[in-house]
């Protein structure tokens, strides 16, 4: 190769090495796509020590050049721990790193952050590869006879005191659990002290459903169904008020359409504006920033529970243009939306699920320090672990204000003979509506 080939007249943003033995000093920045043992996604078998484990597919994209190595970006996606069936999603989650990177740095540059290296390890290819299929074997097995419980719960403190490592903030659970299906994904109507929206869960037909609930102190008095999006499982109620009217937001991923609802004076909840459409939005949760409305909520089409994107318009109805460089974060560890966005001390907080484990595993809040038309970063600052909510120990996914109270819930995981029964009809006979949270 000649020099003229080897150094280009028009010097590229960077060599994009798959390698990972070009030297900066012969092409320049150098970007190399690693996974967690720091070695190429080019290697033999990249990523199967987190994949086999479980642990989904990690990948980094890392600059090198005269300096020290930054890490430019990373993701992490849940994968199935079957190795061959994983390894597609490591190379679609290294593309979307790579086409990020690019548009932030067409928008104004991409700096990165210094960040050690990992040092490659070796890994046993034969032994991995088996482990992962009887870690996949024992998950397929569980899927079918466990089934996740969930139950709404009210702390009698603000949101914002979910950020105090010390706080004690104990947990009100609502009602007996119910073997027939479970409540989850509670958001408290803003002008009444009583009233909470959620999904209810029918396990004989594994379809979600709005439902209001009328409270007496931590006794549920009333339970009525609240017709939304028809046809399609329904979850994630995120209701907020805007300029003295109320609104609501319910997850209609299968209709691939994000509507807003308005409350009317009768009650009765009616359709005003698609805010997404032909996108299968999960969990989306409207905030308040900069002077503008902003949707944060995960695209199926990208991943699943994976993923955070956004959208941002000047008028509550929209249009909404959706951020470049959505997703604008790759992390089932911390992610997926999680309920309310919230400011204390003059900082955005925004809480999403950890589902590293499983899903809704536990939540982590984040402190938001940069959300514009072009940049998005934000970091961890409280990791809340579902053993602090007491009965409900396998999970937590929904943090959502409500005045000078906060709602959760948690979940245990059991045996359920309902659930069974519409699982196995829709694995040997074909039908039954599979549950979708």
């Amino acid at each position: 190769m000649g020099e003229r080939s080897k150094r280009p007249d028009v010097q590229p943003l960077a060599v994009i090495d798959l390698t990972g033995r070009a030297s900066p000093k012969e092409f320049g920045p150098i970007w190399r796509l690693t996974d967690e043992r720091g070695g190429s996604l080019c290697d033999p078998f990249p990523g199967l020590s987190a994949i086999v484990a479980g642990q989904g597919c990690q990948v980094r994209l890392e600059c090198h050049d005269a300096d020290s190595p930054r890490l430019l970006d990373s993701g992490r996606t849940a994968a199935t721990s079957r190795y061959h069936r994983a390894l597609p999603r490591l190379f679609q989650l290294a593309r979307q790193l790579v086409v990020r990177a690019l548009k932030a740095s067409a928008m104004g540059g991409v700096t990165g952050r210094d960040a050690p290296v990992p040092t490659a390890r070796p890994v046993r290819t034969l032994r991995g590869l088996a482990q992962g299929h009887l870690r996949a074997a024992r998950g397929r097995i569980a899927s079918q006879l466990i089934e996740d419980n969930w139950q709404i719960g009210i702390v009698d403190a603000p949101i914002a005191r979910f950020l105090d490592e010390r706080a004690e903030l104990p947990v009100t659970w609502l009602g007996p659990r119910d073997r027939r299906g479970f409540l989850a994904d509670p958001f408290g109507l803003p002008d009444r002290a009583d009233e909470i929206l959620c999904e209810a869960l029918d396990h004989a037909r594994g379809v979600g459903s709005i439902v209001k609930l009328t409270l007496a102190g931590a006794r549920i008095v009333s339970r009525q169904a609240v017709p939304l999006v028809p046809g399609v499982h329904l979850s994630y109620p995120f209701v907020f008020a805007d300029q003295g009217r109320v609104y609501c937001i319910p997850e209609s991923h299968q209709a691939r359409s994000c509507i807003l609802h308005e409350r009317q004076a009768d009650g009765v909840w009616r359709p005003v504006a698609t805010l997404l459409d032909g996108v299968a939005a999960r969990d989306t949760t409207l905030f308040r920033h900069g002077g503008r409305y902003w949707l944060a909520y995960g695209d199926t089409d990208v991943g699943d529970d994976d993923n955070l994107c956004l959208a941002f318009a000047d008028r509550l109805p929209g249009p909404y243009r959706r951020h470049r460089l959505n997703p604008v974060k790759i992390d089932h560890h911390s992610a997926r939306p999680g309920g309310t966005l919230f400011e204390h001390e003059g900082r955005l907080y925004r809480p999403a699920q950890d589902c590293s484990t499983t899903y809704g595993g536990a939540l982590v809040i984040h402190h938001v320090r940069e959300c514009s038309e072009t940049t998005y970063v934000e970091e961890p600052v409280r990791l809340l672990r579902p053993e602090r909510f007491g009965p409900n120990w396998r999970g937590v996914h929904t943090l959502s204000a409500w005045g000078e109270r906060t709602l959760v819930d948690g979940k245990t995981r059991g045996f359920n003979p309902r659930a069974l029964r519409r699982k196995m009809a829709r694995r040997f006979l074909g039908f039954a509506t599979p549950a979708t949270d």
